[in-house]
């Protein structure tokens, strides 16, 4: 999954200043075991609960539409 990211915005109300956090994995893992504990973790902090705990201390959480594209990556990982 990537994200395209225009910096130089004018649109209203759009904020100009982000952080990008990112974990990069294999789409197939060689230990099945490592592939549940990496779908666990990355579901974790992907989870909407855990979203709106970031955006209590200040942070924007994933829009609805990436939160399925993640999910749809997260699950598709073997």
């Amino acid at each position: 999954m990537t994200l395209k990211l225009d910096y130089a915005t004018k649109e209203a109300g759009a904020y100009p200043i982000l952080l990008v956090t990112y974990e990069i994995v294999c789409s197939k893992a060689k230990d099945p075991a490592k592939v549940k504990l990496t779908k666990a973790f990355l579901k974790s902090f992907a989870a909407a609960g855990e979203q709106t705990k970031l955006q209590d201390i200040g942070y924007a959480p994933l829009p609805a539409e990436v939160q399925t594209k993640v999910a749809t990556a997260i699950d598709a990982l073997s």
